[in-house]
């Protein structure tokens, strides 16, 4: 563990970070998580469809005119819809990953296996935070409290459990 020493020289306060003889311990490793969080997410997408029949007075006016009746249209309606998502996140001393869910991964800028690194990494004793920017939609807000497990990032919001310490292990 490192001891922090301070000194003071010319009235000014310096803080001195030594190493005990023997050098670091092994809990200042660096930090390696693999997280798998499940939780729910927003997407867009269609929720049904709208039905527009012709009016009276259309009816009227085209079989006046000797047109053909006006039929009926439909278009799709869209909107945000909570849905069941998976994120893995993984911490490699500072470089924190993340594979979000389908909701929250960026429309625009793909990733060719499905990981992007964040940025702005904060990594405390009870929390993980950093950012993502995926253009257009701004700037994505990861937070893991590493106590309950609670995480949300973007509009996924759910509970992180640590899997094996090698991303390429299999439980099975």
């Amino acid at each position: 563990m490192w001891r922090r020493n301070f000194i003071t020289v010319f009235g000014a306060t310096a803080m001195l970070l030594t190493l005990p003889a023997g050098g670091a311990s092994a809990e200042e490793a660096p930090l390696s998580l693999f997280l798998s969080c499940t939780g729910n997410d927003v997407s867009y997408t269609q929720t049904g469809t709208d039905i527009t029949a012709p009016s009276q007075a259309q009816i009227q006016h085209n079989r006046a005119a000797g047109l053909p009746p006006p039929s009926v249209s439909t278009s799709p309606r869209y909107g945000f819809v909570s849905t069941a998502g998976r994120m893995n996140i993984t911490v490699q001393g500072t470089v924190v990953r993340v594979r979000p869910s389908p909701g929250s991964s960026p429309m625009l800028r793909r990733s060719a296996d499905g990981w992007y690194a964040l940025t702005d990494v904060s990594i405390t004793d009870t929390e993980i935070r950093a950012k993502a920017s995926w253009g257009a939609l701004g700037k994505l807000k990861l937070s893991v409290d590493r106590r309950s497990g609670e995480v949300k990032f973007g509009n996924f919001t759910g509970q992180c459990e640590k899997t094996a310490d090698d991303p390429a292990a299999r439980k099975f």
